[in-house]
């Protein structure tokens, strides 16, 4: 099988215009790579967005001796947000 690399011709206001190659090395080193973000950081979470964990709904914090509600309230939490499963 042929291995393919880009050349990069040029960069027309963020979209990079390429040249296919064929043959030669099929890696390129990390420097050749134009374009690459400085930073890899997921979005913020939220409980409707996966970010990097996914935010469950608040739950009230438990007295001394968690009720059985209180206990409920954080499982209803829990599975709301898919953290645990429903069944």
């Amino acid at each position: 099988m042929a291995t393919q690399r880009q050349k990069v011709i040029r960069n027309d206001g963020g979209v990079q215009v390429v040249e296919v190659l064929n043959g030669g090395s099929s890696s390129v080193a990390w420097g050749d790579i134009t374009g690459k973000p400085t930073t890899f950081a997921p979005v913020a979470a939220t409980a409707s967005v996966v970010g990097g964990v996914k935010q469950g709904a608040a739950v009230a914090d438990a007295a001394a001796a968690p009720t059985q509600a209180e206990y409920n309230a954080l499982l209803a939490s829990l599975r709301a947000a898919s953290i645990i499963a429903t069944s």
